[in-house]
């Protein structure tokens, strides 16, 4: 991977902290229809796939960084990683269920738009029928 790649995987990676991240709650936030699950497995809010996916982006460019010689990126990095398995560990693991859980609650300000625009274009798709 080259520095020029790095720099594109180090931007993705910030543009989804910057629009997915809940202040509220401490970590990624994602709504069910994006996690690709129903409603049914949980409400919108802090929910485990996004914020082990966060995880592992971030181990992965910690070593990359690491093997492109970027040390300091390579800490950032490395800090983001463990910054993520205590959002996994402490915030959404249930002793009681043994299992991760989702953890409702309302959407980052900068995902307003994106679901309005959803719900806009799930409502003309529907398939109606006159009787």
């Amino acid at each position: 991977i080259t520095g020029e790649l790095f720099g594109e995987l180090d931007a993705l990676y910030h543009s989804w902290v910057r629009t997915h991240y809940s202040e509220r709650g401490g970590c990624m936030f994602t709504s069910c229809h994006a996690d690709g699950e129903e409603n049914s497995a949980g409400l919108d809010g802090c929910r485990p796939t996004i914020n082990s996916v966060m995880y592992g982006e971030a181990n992965a460019l910690s070593h990359i960084a690491a093997a492109l010689g970027n040390s300091t990126r390579a800490a950032y990095f490395a800090a983001e990683a463990r910054r993520w398995q205590r959002v996994l560990t402490a915030q959404l693991w249930s002793d009681e269920l043994r299992f991760f859980v989702n953890v409702a609650q309302p959407p980052p300000r900068a995902l307003h738009d994106e679901i309005r625009r959803h719900h806009q274009m799930k409502r003309g798709r529907e398939v109606t029928r006159d009787h």
